[in-house]
């Protein structure tokens, strides 16, 4: 079934062994894909291609390969649940609070967000820092 993509691999210039398809139709057969062709892109990708040089290659090969392909990626729930009821998260905003915090000024502002960090706990304070 997909021996086309095996030899559009090599043509597109990746040398992409008989061991290493065997492994990649092996994994698939065990379901790692997840049935899912995100997941089947990354599986291929990381049993196909040798060296990072490559990774441009193998996504031309790949978007040719499978660019007729319809992408139908499974929904969050917690997106679905919001697209079918927004209005339930609709009356969440507070004027007043809008008010306030439109007359703080920069220092103000710092000096709240450095309160807040400080009541957090030493580790989510340290994360943040590297963060920013």
């Amino acid at each position: 079934m997909f021996s086309a993509f095996f030899y559009l691999l090599r043509a597109k210039g990746l040398d992409v062994s008989l061991n290493e398809w065997l492994t990649l139709i092996e994994a698939l057969d065990k379901g790692l894909a997840h049935s899912s062709l995100t997941s089947f892109y990354y599986l291929a990708r990381s049993i196909l291609v040798k060296s990072e040089t490559e990774f441009d290659k193998f996504d031309g090969a790949f978007l040719e390969f499978f660019k007729d392909i319809q992408y139908f990626e499974e929904i969050p729930k917690e997106l679905l649940d919001w697209l079918n009821n927004p209005s339930e998260k609709k009356n969440n905003y507070d004027k007043e609070q809008d008010l306030f915090n439109q007359n703080l000024s920069m220092e103000e502002i710092q000096k709240m967000l450095l309160e807040r960090l400080q009541e957090q706990d030493g580790e989510q304070l340290y994360d943040l820092h590297f963060r920013l």
